[in-house]
């Protein structure tokens, strides 16, 4: 009976580890959407169609986001972590050769915060199913809505 007893315990230990999830894994998997994107080279509003995969790994979360546009492509690499309720990483955008540095919290399945690079700084919006920056001092976007 106390073999059985363990065994049944175990399992549901197992069980409990295999479903309970991260903090990000909201943002597993692929996906695909389109949106707009603002250069400030031209100020205007243009079509983008991105691509975003996301890989979470416990208190971690790697996304990879590009977007193609007329005049604005964008492929973004960040690393998020998760402590707490805070968020902090770090992205780069290697089209344009852009460090940026992520502080922020996650609430509700969202990923919101500053990005700043050496010149520049953005609000930034992350949700499973879309993105959002917002730029008022930016160098090469002004602002960028997908959604996925």
């Amino acid at each position: 009976m106390k073999k059985y007893l363990l065994a049944s315990l175990a399992l549901a230990l197992c069980t409990t580890q295999v479903w309970a999830g991260g903090p990000f894994d909201t943002f597993r998997g692929s996906k695909s959407g389109s949106g707009k994107v603002t250069p400030v080279a031209t100020g205007t509003p243009e079509r983008t169609t991105c691509n975003r995969t996301g890989t979470p790994n416990g208190t971690r979360l790697t996304l990879n986001i590009s977007c193609a546009s007329k005049n604005a492509p964008i492929k973004l690499s960040c690393t998020f972590s998760h402590t707490g309720g805070s968020v902090s990483g770090r992205c780069h955008e290697s089209v344009n050769g852009v460090g940026i540095s992520f502080y922020g919290s996650l609430a509700n399945g969202s990923i919101t915060g500053v990005g700043k690079t050496i010149v520049s700084s953005a609000t930034i919006s992350f949700t499973p199913d879309g993105m959002s920056l917002d730029s008022t001092n930016a160098r090469v976007i002004r602002s960028l809505h997908v959604r996925f």
